[in-house]
């Protein structure tokens, strides 16, 4: 049986594969956990805007809300203005009608005006 014998060629051949294949693998690794961190980023700042978008709602919801209460107050405040006015409106009519029938009392009582000869 012969022994196989190395020689410098295939010893370098080999070496030099090792060292392309190391070299590629360390170039692949570095592009596939740059590519995941960089997803993992994208993530983070997903959530990021998502609870910050969430936030605004919130505060957005609550602001109508307040703004409704107050819209409510407001249309309360003008229903109950609105019906004070028509009620003093019939009470002037009421006082104006009594004004004319005291007018009209007060003329009788007076009779005729002096000195026109009747």
């Amino acid at each position: 049986m012969d022994t196989p014998v190395l020689s410098a060629d295939s010893l370098w051949t080999g070496v030099g594969g090792a060292l392309v294949a190391l070299v590629g693998g360390a170039v692949y690794m570095r592009r596939k956990l740059s590519q995941d961190a960089a997803g993992r980023a994208g993530d983070r700042a997903e959530i990021d805007i998502i609870a910050k978008l969430s936030e605004s709602l919130k505060n957005a919801q609550t602001r109508q809300t307040e703004l409704e209460t107050r819209a409510d107050k407001a249309y309360e405040e003008r229903n109950k203005l609105v019906e004070e006015k028509a009620e003093l409106r019939g009470k002037n009519i009421y006082l104006e009608a009594q004004v004319d029938m005291l007018r009209a009392e007060l003329d009788k009582l007076r009779g005729p005006p002096h000195g026109t000869g009747q």
